[in-house]
């Protein structure tokens, strides 16, 4: 796990993204909303009309389980709620049940409301995480106000608590991989612990260098943000670290004249064209020989910018999928009426029936060289952060051998359920998501479940993570110097 721009996922949660005017059954939250308590029936219907919506967008709603182990989790769940339940007792309880489909984009329930009320809460856990283990929580930065654990410092319990179980626990919110699963709970360990009512103070018994000592904190008094009048190193550092996580991707030229692209994300495509475009041009001004992309921290978007982008360094023929099955359904069209795209609204509102699942087969070709074409070495950062559109980006890249791919597995199979439909439940107005549509791996394989494999496998060890090295990153340095 590279951990550079990702602070604000403590204070965010990856899988959810809240564009609103794109979220189907909106409503405003009343006055008072984050207080509000709600019945096990409210909460009930909320799961009804939540499965009801997802049976008719899912492309394969039975996937993951039958219709009656379905209906026992859901008895199970219901059945062991309070009379009342807090909103992010709720959501919790509603996330089990989107996790049950295992897939990574799905699980961890939430809306804007319950988030903003976690980034104004006084107490949360302080430590940003590095990675998570199946039984460990290993430190990256300690935001506290004594700042006294340092990076690759081991969490083993929490007030007499195994690290083990707030693992487990938290896993049961989240689909996919379980290595997908120990990232999520990672970047998103400080919010999990405060929607599970689990605030401070804490009692930390940590391991380092072999030794393990106790250590008492309050939390983190403050989330640091933009704003935050902490004026800290950590702090200093995290507010440098937010301001850069809007941009799509940032250049730098490393040394040995070696471009790096850090591709964070893949939003506004045509934005992007032109940025990536002036992007190259400076790479050919400044004679750049050689170039690294990095997609370890990238959650993904919209899939063309990775494509948009492969016309620069490749005149290789690929895809990035074989082919990709989509639901039509009425909630799906309604959420291009959302979108305001009259081409796709007229298309799937009369020429296919509503409810029925189209196909798209994709061939292998080349696409139209962009200028500059860059004419040198480049490879590819992969990890267990490389998720959706990027993986499915570095999917392409692996299967047609169209550059090198370094670091770690990513925690996404390859065939995958992806193409997020985000509706509002009516009375807890959580977000819950059904996936529209599923992908086949480029290469064709539909039997393939794991993730994408880099050509050279990196992994950080212990005294990496201590003196915040980037193993991966110097490794394709490295590379890249001695192929020339």
């Amino acid at each position: 796990m590279k951990k550079t721009l990702t602070i604000l996922a403590l204070i965010t949660l990856a899988t959810q993204s809240f564009s609103q005017n794109k979220t189907l059954y909106r409503k405003d939250f009343e006055s008072g909303y984050i207080n509000k308590k709600y019945t096990k029936a409210q909460i009930a219907q909320d799961i009804e009309f939540m499965l009801a919506v997802t049976k008719k967008a899912h492309v394969n709603f039975y996937h993951s389980f039958t219709e009656i182990q379905l209906k026992n989790k859901v008895d199970s769940i219901l059945n062991s709620l309070p009379d009342s339940s807090t909103i992010f007792s709720a959501s919790l309880a509603i996330s089990k049940i989107e996790a049950l489909f295992n897939e990574g984009h799905l699980g961890l329930v939430s809306n804007s409301a319950t988030e903003q009320s976690f980034q104004k809460s006084t107490h949360k856990f302080p430590y940003y995480l590095h990675s998570v283990t199946d039984s460990t929580l290993i430190i990256y930065r300690d935001l506290s106000s004594a700042s006294k654990l340092m990076a690759n410092d081991t969490i083993i319990s929490i007030n007499d608590t195994p690290a083990k179980t707030f693992i487990n626990n938290f896993k049961q919110y989240l689909g996919g991989m379980n290595t997908w699963r120990l990232e999520k709970i990672a970047n998103s360990f400080s919010y999990l612990m405060f929607a599970s009512d689990a605030l401070p103070p804490y009692k930390i018994l940590v391991k380092r260098d072999g030794k393990l000592f106790e250590h008492i904190t309050d939390g983190l008094i403050r989330m640091p943000s933009t704003k935050a009048p902490d004026n800290s190193a950590a702090v200093k550092e995290v507010k440098k670290e937010e301001k850069q996580t809007n941009l799509n991707y940032q250049l730098s030229i490393k040394d040995n004249n070696i471009g790096y692209i850090n591709f964070l994300r893949m939003h506004n495509y045509k934005s992007f064209k032109d940025s990536i475009k002036t992007t190259f041009q400076d790479l050919a001004a400044k004679n750049v020989e050689s170039l690294i992309i990095d997609l370890r921290d990238n959650g993904g978007g919209d899939s063309r910018l990775g494509e948009h982008l492969l016309s620069y360094i490749t005149n290789k023929p690929f895809r990035l999928e074989a082919s990709k099955k989509t639901k039509i359904s009425s909630h799906w069209k309604r959420r291009l009426r959302l979108l305001n795209n009259p081409w796709f609204i007229k298309l799937f509102s009369y020429s296919i029936p509503g409810g029925y699942s189209s196909t798209s087969k994709m061939k292998v070709r080349k696409r139209k060289i962009a200028e500059p074409f860059f004419k040198g070495r480049v490879v590819f950062l992969i990890g267990s952060g490389t998720f959706s559109a990027a993986n499915i980006l570095a999917n392409g890249i692996k299967d047609f051998k169209l550059a090198p791919l370094i670091g770690e597995s990513t925690a996404e199979p390859s065939n995958v359920y992806s193409d997020m439909l985000d509706f509002m439940l009516p009375n807890t107005k959580l977000v819950a998501r059904s996936s529209m549509a599923y992908y086949i791996r480029a290469n064709g394989d539909p039997t393939d479940f794991n993730g994408i494999a880099p050509d050279y496998l990196i992994k950080p060890n212990g005294e990496d993570v201590k003196r915040r090295r980037d193993a991966v990153l110097n490794f394709a340095k490295q590379y890249l110097k001695e192929k020339r």
